[in-house]
């Protein structure tokens, strides 16, 4: 719509500048949307790498399930656990499992416990 908007209206015309304003828009939350995906991602690693790390430390094993307070000591400084910035909510699931989140295509690629 925005190249017939430009041929038929001219590339200044108000018109057009309504079609670049929508796909402007549209890339913008595009891009916004994969930056919450990467940082939801990043979020699920952090909370993989507490797990493994409760499972080393408390001799743990394959199908344990830690809980929030018990990796809350290895999540860094802050100990504060993750959020997702979708407003997703996050599933520490069993030892040899991936943590997972509520919000579709949030996921660690190719997970390898």
């Amino acid at each position: 719509k925005l190249a017939e908007a430009k041929n038929e209206y001219g590339a200044d015309s108000p018109e057009a500048s309504k079609q670049q304003r929508v796909v402007d828009e549209i890339a913008s939350a595009t891009g916004d949307e994969k930056a919450a995906r990467n940082v939801c991602i990043g979020n699920l690693r952090q909370i993989d790498g507490a797990k493994n790390m409760w499972t080393l430390e408390n001799k743990k094993q394959k199908g344990d399930l830690p809980t929030i307070a018990d990796l809350l000591p290895y999540l860094g400084r802050n100990q504060k656990f993750p959020v997702c910035p979708d407003g997703g909510s996050y599933t520490i699931n069993p030892m040899g499992e991936a943590p997972t989140c509520s919000v579709s295509g949030h996921a660690i690629p190719n997970y390898k416990p």
